[in-house]
């Protein structure tokens, strides 16, 4: 169970998550690109506006190992060279890249065979652990100061790699039968509509449905995020639209509503705790983060990045 009102809110001036993906609970920081907060009091450390890097790849021993990752459209994309940020004060110690400095996004298309950048990606951090950064070409260098430490395969850089835990957030969403095993069996979901409809069914050792939990019946027809932690499964839902005609299709995900965070216990499947996340009418709020002693979320009053002024971060502890 989480505290109702939060811990601390932050007014980001960026949209804090950008290729990353999330904004990070860690013991003592709360870290997004290119944010990073202070978790016990939400006071702001630093906060950067470059976007190359943009996605963090791991923190070890207060370095911050990134990489800037270009994407091109439903082909893909990857990412390219290294860049180390001091966690505390955002400043970078050492960098792949051939300025030797942060910036701005790289403007190049890079996937076609002729236009591919081979050194950047070659540099491009996978693994970071113990103080190391582990390349996709095979060099292991030391987070603190970028110096070459040894030499490994790429395919033993790709075996170090899978066998990393999985991101907590896409463990289920893109688990390729889309269950995860909990204390009292396998819990599963079904999302038909993208973010439109959610089920949630657990079944116990023998296969037998426990419960079910549908959204719909909740009250809620459109949902952000879910996490799994511990015994309970968190969702970011907003409210039914009032009474009168639907909205066409082409405007139903951006209207702004009431968004809020459901807790969902799994012994029974029911909710626990249902928290309006915000006064305001919000046009999209997820759950950045979660664990043994809190949660953040991020929201956004307009729907598109360049008409927002960023993203809101809301920490929540947990009683007790």
């Amino acid at each position: 169970m989480l505290r109702e009102e939060p811990a601390w809110t932050v007014a980001a001036g960026s949209s804090v998550t950008q290729q990353d993906g999330r904004a990070r609970l860690m013991p003592d920081h709360v870290l997004g690109p290119w944010l990073c907060i202070r978790r016990q009091t939400g006071s702001v450390l630093w906060e950067d506006a470059y976007d190359r890097p943009n996605s963090v790849v791991g923190v070890s021993h207060g370095i911050i190992i990134a990489t800037e990752y270009r994407q091109v459209g439903l082909m893909g994309g990857g990412g390219f060279d290294c860049y180390a940020l001091d966690l505390d004060t955002g400043s970078l110690r050492w960098t792949t890249h051939p300025s030797g400095a942060c910036g701005t996004a790289s403007s190049e298309p890079y996937w076609y065979p002729d236009r591919y950048d081979h050194r950047g990606g070659a540099a491009a951090p996978r693994v970071v652990e113990d103080g190391m950064c582990f390349c996709r070409d095979g060099r292991v260098l030391d987070a603190a100061t970028g110096r070459e430490v040894r030499r490994l395969s790429e395919e033993d850089v790709q075996l170090r790699a899978t066998r990393q835990p999985s991101d907590p957030d896409t463990a289920l969403k893109f688990s390729a039968r889309r269950d995860v095993r909990v204390a009292r069996g396998r819990l599963s979901f079904r999302a038909p509509d993208y973010d439109r409809e959610l089920t949630f069914h657990l079944h116990d050792a023998d296969g037998l449905q426990s419960w079910t939990f549908d959204m719909r019946r909740q009250g809620f027809d459109r949902f952000t995020s879910f996490r799994l932690a511990g015994r309970y499964l968190y969702i970011v839902a907003a409210e039914c639209f009032p009474s009168g005609p639907p909205p066409t299709p082409k405007d139903y995900p951006s209207l702004p509503r009431h968004c809020h965070l459901l807790t969902i216990e799994l012994e029974h499947g029911t909710v626990c705790q249902d928290m309006r996340i915000d006064n305001t009418e919000l046009a999209t709020s997820r759950i950045e983060d979660v664990d043994d002693r809190g949660l953040v979320t991020s929201s956004r009053v307009t729907e598109s990045i360049q008409e927002s002024s960023g993203s809101v971060l809301r920490y929540f502890e947990r009683r007790g």
